[in-house]
């Protein structure tokens, strides 16, 4: 068979022809000699093509061997072309693998399983590490099975697949061989010079000429599903990464780049090619910002300074730049490079980048704005839980801060607590317990919010409630003395396995320091002061039904409610005995009424517009 130095050079793969390495790799696992590539190299440098059509169509190895031998090396399994012409592909599949995706690293999108999150290809033998890698990228997944066919086949799948093309498999041979190379366009027909005006006509071959118009309608199409397949994805950073996948199936670069002002960036590099850099060059970010038709720069227009980062380090000879922005809002840029070709984009390549960074700015913006909607509704679901509405609406417009500096003033604390509750949880069954904390919590908080308080904690079978503090009120210990006549009312209507339940209420009137109060991880917005003792003390001599009042809150709350004078109250820690009164009858102030109710529109899910479908595919995977 011959030694592995023994084997005659071959040029290195190329698009046209990336297939040239086969001829090696077969003559190393035995499949044929060396005698036979050189006979196959021969007829190959004369026609042009695949190295693999020559290969099937001399006869030197068939189409089964062939894949046989590469799919035992992968351990996958294969397709004829016979077999991938009558193949039903997954629309959702294609819409993973854009179409210049597709032709670059040679796949064709068999079908998405959607329950293992797994997307099934049919690659172009022999496969590589760096395609497997590459395919990946390109669908912006982490599974992906691949089953192998030959170059020629993939490349009529994805005519046939993309392009509609009935014909892609017409012109192949009962071996299994694509067709055959077309005559090379002889130098007359490519390009000639005009002396006189020093300008060239161009003439392209009719294939040359359907191949771009074929590449103008995939142009078209992909360009008109843009915002509909981008716009789905809710994450900024994968947002960046499907707009450069779009952008890789428009226009040919070696290097993109999406870098936004907010500091996040993507970069998508063509396979076979080492990434320059994670930014853009400082010179051309800051050139396309304020260019509003974006950049278009070749050779000279490139600049040439700071070596550090120039263009002329990273090898840059031709370049695209558009800025994105919405509604006078700038959001990043967008930039392509070639390091390869020196005039590898023109005029159409800018009105399309154009049209995208439009589409793309629009989609972040809309991206951001979910964002800040999600976040808001957030803060209103946690918020609610302790704040009246109108403090919610306050604490979410930012109007009001429940973060920064301590702040003092004067409010006025209720604690209510559950009398008896250590021999309910006794008597009653656990679920019944449960369901007793959850009503008293419920009538307690209803009645705090529509009085004006914040519940400001939930202590086991108590609710400590404040008036003032974060939302400053003149009438508060009037609030917080008719918001515990409340309770007790709401009390008395509460069974619970038919039994009522009984609660204390102890409120006290002082100044107090309020704000948040906790670690980094857990963090309360609470008061601190003597007043809260104080309420607390009251609350705990409280009886069953029964309101108790500082001197204080007394003072300021006649109007509303008839007092009666209590034992003064010894308390530990305190210096000297606190006047009590307790509530005999309410006089009356209406509840506070709550605030319009902002209703907000559900937010959709990323996959509310995609659908699962029933497919079936009709292809057989040879094992």
């Amino acid at each position: 068979m011959g030694d592995a130095q023994d084997l005659p050079p071959v040029p290195e793969p190329t698009q046209e022809a990336p297939d040239t390495e086969i001829g090696h790799l077969l003559v190393q696992g035995g499949q044929m000699s060396v005698a036979d590539l050189e006979r196959a190299l021969e007829v190959w440098r004369d026609v042009g093509g695949l190295l693999t059509d020559v290969l099937l169509t001399l006869g030197i190895i068939s189409e089964r061997a062939l894949l046989k031998h590469f799919a035992a090396l992968w351990h996958t399994r294969f397709v004829t072309a016979a077999k991938l012409k009558e193949a039903k592909l997954d629309e959702e599949a294609k819409e993973r693998i854009g179409v210049r995706d597709a032709e670059r690293v040679g796949i064709v999108p068999l079908w998405w399983d959607p329950r293992n999150q797994t997307l099934h290809v049919i690659a172009a033998a022999p496969l590589s590490d760096a395609r497997v890698e590459a395919a990946l990228e390109a669908a912006n997944t982490t599974k992906m099975n691949f089953y192998l066919a030959t170059w020629a086949a993939v490349r009529a799948g994805i005519r046939a697949f993309y392009y509609s093309d009935t014909d892609a498999f017409a012109e192949f041979t009962p071996e299994g061989a694509g067709p055959p190379p077309k005559k090379k366009v002889s130098d007359a027909q490519i390009s000639r010079e005009r002396d006189q005006d020093r300008t060239r006509v161009l003439y392209r071959s009719d294939d040359e000429m359907l191949a771009a118009l074929r590449k103008e309608n995939a142009r078209f199409r992909i360009a008109q599903e843009f915002h509909r397949f981008v716009r789905l994805e809710r994450d900024i950073g994968r947002q960046l990464k499907l707009i450069l996948r779009t952008i890789g199936d428009l226009l040919s670069a070696d290097v993109a780049i999406i870098e936004l002002v907010s500091g996040e960036r993507a970069v998508r590099t063509r396979i076979g090619t080492e990434p320059s850099g994670d930014r853009i060059p400082r010179s051309l970010f800051e050139r396309a910002v304020v260019a509003p038709d974006g950049l278009l720069l070749t050779g000279l227009d490139l600049p040439q300074s700071n070596a550090s980062e120039s263009v002329v380090v990273r090898g840059v000879k031709s370049a695209l730049a558009m800025r994105m922005e919405s509604r006078d809002e700038l959001f990043g840029v967008i930039y392509l490079e070639s390091v390869s070709t020196p005039a590898a984009f023109d005029e159409s390549d800018l009105a399309l980048l154009r049209a995208i960074a439009a589409q793309a700015a629009t989609v972040i913006h809309n991206a951001r704005l979910l964002e800040r909607v999600r976040a808001e509704a957030e803060a209103r679901t946690r918020l609610a839980r302790f704040l009246p509405p109108a403090l919610v609406e306050r604490a979410v417009s930012g109007e009001l801060s429940f973060t920064g500096e301590h702040r003092e003033g004067e409010l006025t604390v209720l604690f209510a607590d559950i009398r008896g509750f250590t021999a309910m949880v006794e008597r009653l069954a656990p679920a019944d317990v449960v369901e007793a904390l959850n009503r008293f919590y419920e009538a307690v908080t209803a009645v705090v919010f529509d009085h004006g308080g914040m519940v400001d904690k939930l202590i086991g079978d108590a609710v400590m409630a404040v008036w003032g503090g974060a939302l400053p009120i003149e009438d508060h210990p009037e609030r917080a003395v008719s918001a515990a006549v409340k309770i007790q009312e709401r009390m008395s209507e509460i069974r619970i396995a038919g039994e009522p339940l009984h609660v204390g209420i102890g409120i006290d009137t002082g100044r107090a320091i309020f704000g948040p109060v906790g670690t980094a991880t857990r963090l309360d917005y609470t008061a601190i002061g003597p007043a809260v003792n104080n309420a607390a003390h009251l609350c705990e001599h409280a009886g069953r039904g029964e309101i108790l009042l500082s001197s204080r809150t007394a003072e300021r709350a006649r109007r509303v409610v008839e007092l009666e004078p209590s034992a003064p109250l010894h308390a530990v820690g305190m210096r000297r005995p606190l006047e009590v009164f307790s509530v005999a009858t309410a006089t009356g102030l209406p509840a506070v009424p709550p605030p319009p109710s902002l209703e907000l529109a559900p937010v959709p899910a990323a996959t509310d517009e995609t659908e699962e479908e029933d497919f079936e595919i009709e292809v057989t995977l040879s094992p």
